[in-house]
């Protein structure tokens, strides 16, 4: 029976059901108990909807995050064609193909977040004296999810899983996201298996691929092999049969985080915002996450999977068999790195700095010859620079290139210093991973298709893949948004003198708005300089070199600039809350 969601809404002689992923459609219905704002989940019987379970509580966090899903029309309902396929397909999976090389000996485990049900990856590393052998098993989604299948046009309409707190709305269904394809602890399972061979020092020595089936021993969190790494003899992942690859993990993850640096990859001084659902949806809660090294050694593996991928489909050249996809990220125009010489000249006059420790030499000139961007950046770190303004530049330099996409033409990516780069890691989260395994296996002999049908399906395939981008970052807008709207409501009930300070730094400037990322929680809030003419009856003048903002007085905000704020009020009709500066 196909469920689906709907917010109950009031009219006069009751309530109704207004479905939220289809326009213009009402369910009436009475709902006694029902307030009008909840979220419930129903059936449609006779004509009729019966309500069969409350998803989320009127006016709480996580009926927010449904409005926001059902405005980017982001619907985990699958139709019944879907669910009629995919029990289909459980029915043969394929399990016992007799091309599949047996790798079940080999004691694979899973690492991720703890709550991660769709476990897309899994890995066995031997090491040597002189050498490590990686065997990186991706799900093999694209045996399940074929072009032309009801199930195949349904992960190309959504082009990605999409993540918000508590939970996430799967590509497929979850009963192959974490159920058939998902690589889960204890069962055998399909894999696109890449064996890799690194010398001591971590270069790439030789890759293969091949499908097998293999089994994991453990599904493993970031935060259990850490404590494993921090006090190995207090955990309970000392001495068992994937022991080994954690240690392997750890060396092999750290040496190739050499190679990129020498490779001159950009190392940021990174932390995020994590928000989470509290007091069983209700609110909101927000809290700084700094990235475990555990995860950086994961993310190490990850990209080399990929970057050997890329690697692979681009020697296959204009082969009428494959069309591959790649993830290209290009390099700074001129005129961007222009823009942020002429910022880096506005903060050395604002600040008197020294220029020749604050110019970033992208080109020869009177300061010394061309550099790039990694040692500018580290040079600063090593003089100690302060560490506001360092963040601030930081920020503007991590904003040079424009962002990634998918393409069909081969590109570097330019952040990872890479010559190729697609994506193989996520087959059961994202159509571009389904579609690069399918045309690998075509490479490879293993797969059929036809080259002009392959052309127009791959346009589709990244056309969805750039726009599940899109969709996951207005996701994360509109709930970062009622976040930040729950952070400060509560402060316009109290006086003036009795609302929260907050403090944190001045990270870019605009001709309209200062960005301020607070220091707790590190979310970035916006100062309208409108609303701050209204209030001082100055008038703010953006500098031409975009490193700070002119009042009649002199300097009123400067990138790199420490700040105390305090909440004044909320535009209902601009949707916006006014926060201040406060000496």
């Amino acid at each position: 029976m196909d469920e689906r969601y709907a917010q109950v809404v009031s009219f006069e002689q009751g309530n109704l059901l207004v479905d939220l992923f289809a326009a213009d459609v009402k369910l009436p219905m009475a709902t006694p108990g029902l307030p009008p704002g909840t979220v419930v989940r129903y059936v449609q019987r006779e004509g009729l909807a019966a309500v069969t379970s409350r998803v989320a509580e009127a006016d709480s966090a996580l009926a927010a995050i449904w409005m926001a899903l059902s405005d980017c029309d982001v619907d985990p309902s699958f139709p019944e064609s879907v669910v009629t396929e995919v029990d289909a397909i459980i029915g043969d999976p394929g399990i016992d193909d007799p091309s599949l090389i047996d790798l079940t000996s080999l004691p694979f485990v899973t690492i991720d977040n703890v709550d991660s049900r769709d476990l897309d990856q899994a890995m066995h590393i031997a090491q040597t004296a002189d050498q490590f052998i990686l065997y990186y098993a991706l799900a093999d989604a694209a045996h399940f999810v074929r072009p032309g299948s009801v199930l195949f046009n349904e992960a190309l309409r959504r082009g990605a899983s999409y993540y918000v707190p508590g939970f996430a709305v799967p590509m497929l269904p979850t009963a192959l996201s974490e159920g058939l394809v998902s690589l889960n602890e204890s069962v055998v399972r399909r894999a696109l298996v890449f064996r890799i061979c690194f010398d001591k020092a971590g270069a790439v020595e030789s890759t293969t691929v091949q499908q097998a089936r293999i089994v994991s021993a453990a599904k493993l969190s970031y935060e259990g092999v850490q404590r494993y790494y921090n006090h190995p003899h207090q955990s309970g992942l000392a001495a068992r049969s994937y022991t080994p690859t954690l240690d392997a993990l750890r060396t092999l993850g750290r040496l190739r985080i050499e190679q990129a640096r020498r490779r001159n990859v950009v190392e940021y001084d990174r932390s995020s915002v994590e928000i989470s659902l509290h007091e069983a949806g209700s609110t909101f809660h927000i809290e700084d996450s700094e990235r475990l090294p555990v995860e950086k050694y994961n993310e190490q593996i990850s990209l080399v999977c990929n970057a050997e991928g890329a690697r692979l489909l681009n020697e296959a050249g204009l082969s009428a068999v494959v069309q591959a996809v790649y993830r290209v990220h290009e390099s700074p125009d001129r005129e961007r790195l222009i823009k942020f010489s002429r910022l880096l000249k506005g903060l050395i006059r604002h600040y008197q700095l020294d220029p020749v420790l604050w110019m970033w030499r992208w080109k020869d000139g009177k300061y010394g010859q061309q550099e790039n961007l990694s040692d500018y950046l580290e040079r600063l770190r090593d003089h100690q620079a302060d560490p506001a303004l360092l963040a601030a530049v930081q920020r503007h330099s991590l904003m040079l290139s424009p962002a990634s996409r998918f393409s069909a033409v081969p590109g570097g990516h330019h952040s990872l210093k890479l010559d190729h780069y697609a994506r193989f890691s996520s087959p059961m989260r994202e159509i571009a991973g389904v579609f690069t395994h399918r045309e690998y296996l075509q490479l490879s002999g293993v797969a059929s298709g036809e080259a002009s049908a392959d052309q127009q399906l791959r346009e589709q395939v990244i056309d969805a893949a750039n726009r599940a981008k899109e969709t996951q970052k207005r996701l994360n807008r509109a709930v970062t948004k009622k976040a930040i709207n729950q952070l400060f409501e509560h402060q316009l009930s109290l006086p003036d003198e009795q609302r929260a300070l907050y403090t944190g730094t001045v990270m870019s400037l605009r001709p309209t708005r200062v960005y301020v990322q607070l220091d707790k929680p590190k979310i970035t809030v916006k100062l309208y300089l409108k609303a701050l003419a209204r209030l001082t009856g100055q008038h703010y003048q953006l500098d031409r070199s975009a490193a700070f903002i002119e009042v009649e007085e002199g300097v009123a905000f400067a990138l790199g600039q420490r700040l105390s704020l305090r909440t004044q009020s909320y535009s209902q009709k601009e949707q916006r809350w006014h926060l201040v500066p406060v000496s």
